[in-house]
């Protein structure tokens, strides 16, 4: 894919980058979920979400990890 470095070459500060438009689909997703099943109680953090893009998956994740 055009515009990526090499995964070897990836510095600390990019990977800290990806985190905010990931913590916000997390989160995104979280909130749904949790407003979805709001007659089960379940509250966005109750709500594990794992991200793959066809290479590999991270995750699971929880909306707090983001917050930090």
């Amino acid at each position: 894919m055009a515009g990526r470095a090499p995964r070897a070459h990836r510095s600390p500060a990019w990977r800290r980058s990806r985190r905010l438009p990931n913590g916000q689909l997390v989160c995104t997703l979280a909130r749904a979920q949790s407003f979805l099943h709001r007659d089960e109680s379940i509250r966005p953090d109750d709500v594990r979400v794992s991200l793959d893009d066809g290479e590999r998956t991270a995750g699971p994740y929880q909306c707090s990890q983001f917050l930090t």
